[in-house]
């Protein structure tokens, strides 16, 4: 979106403290995995903010910089792009706003679910829960250090004129940037403080919302309907099963079977076969009969004279 938008800066600046966030919320990912022994499914989650306490702040933090809350880095790179959407028309920055705001709710649903909700009763059996060592630990502190400081490199025009991102790349991204940015304008003081503010509340609203629906004591129950749907993925696994994978599948059992082991393997025994075979009876030559071999020497140049003589 922000390249389409012409801000350059912009998605380079979000591609950037991005990295650091978004590496941390997987790593995070992988450090409650192996706190749970390979549970995977959040259902069977809850309450480890009590059991892994800093795979829990280090996973919180890349959940507020994610969605863009101060002064935590996503919010500084998602405000740049913002701006730039509402520099080209208000019905982009409403699209824009719209869909930076889908991250705070599945991200803090997500962080709810694991880490506030009460335990679940497959967590409560299993007794085993532990903190990951400081081999993973450690990188996560480094991009969470990132993902809070890395934001003030480049602040919002509405707070400081330090631009340090935008300045470093201008020389590279000038010309295009001229090209597209012509139907662009120029945003308010009052625009800008509103494009920071309105985001915000509806954001600590979602928060709000995410906490209140998903923190209950009850069981997470199975979905029905259309929420059975997607959360099997619109059966997108089964039929690219179908499709694909049990057709391959059928062939390569096919050629292993029927091709690999009927007719290549017999095709090479074969051949083993027949020499072996024609070595036994071939060796009934090798006598050892020193008067023979004289015989069949004498009677070989005599054949090759008289072919020579008739041919």
């Amino acid at each position: 979106m922000a390249l389409g938008l012409g801000s350059f800066e912009g998605a380079m600046f979000h591609l950037t403290t991005h990295a650091f966030f978004k590496a941390l919320l997987f790593l995070g990912a992988g450090s409650v995995i192996h706190a749970l022994s390979g549970e995977q499914d959040i259902r069977n989650m809850g309450g480890l903010r009590h059991k892994i306490p800093f795979t829990f702040a280090l996973f919180a933090i890349g959940t507020i910089a994610i969605s863009g809350i101060p002064p935590f880095a996503g919010f500084f790179s998602k405000e740049l792009i913002l701006s730039a959407a509402y520099e080209q028309g208000i019905g982009l920055g409403i699209l824009a706003t719209f869909i930076s705001l889908l991250t705070t709710i599945y991200m803090f649903r997500l962080l709810v679910v694991v880490f506030f909700k009460p335990e679940s009763k497959a967590l409560k059996a299993n007794h085993h829960v532990h903190e990951s060592p400081r081999v993973m630990l450690i990188p996560m502190t480094v991009l969470a250090i990132l993902s809070v400081v890395a934001g003030f490199i480049e602040m919002p025009h509405l707070f400081s004129s330090n631009q340090q991102f935008s300045t470093y790349l201008k020389p590279i991204f000038e010309q295009a940037s001229a090209l597209v940015l012509n139907n662009a304008h120029a945003l308010s003081h009052s625009t800008e403080l509103m494009i920071v503010i309105i985001p915000l509340l509806l954001i600590f609203a979602l928060v709000a919302a995410s906490f209140k629906l998903f923190n209950n004591s009850t069981e997470l129950s199975e979905p029905k309907g259309i929420a059975k749907l997607a959360a099997q993925k619109f059966y997108f696994d089964e039929l690219y099963a179908l499709a694909f994978v049990k057709p391959i599948h059928f062939l390569s059992v096919f050629f292993r079977e029927t091709i690999d082991k009927t007719i290549i393997y017999n095709f090479i025994n074969s051949i083993g076969s027949t020499t072996l075979y024609a070595g036994k009876k071939l060796q009934r030559l090798q006598s050892g009969n020193v008067g023979f071999y004289l015989f069949m020497m004498v009677f070989s140049i005599i054949a090759i004279l008289f072919f020579n003589i008739i041919f």
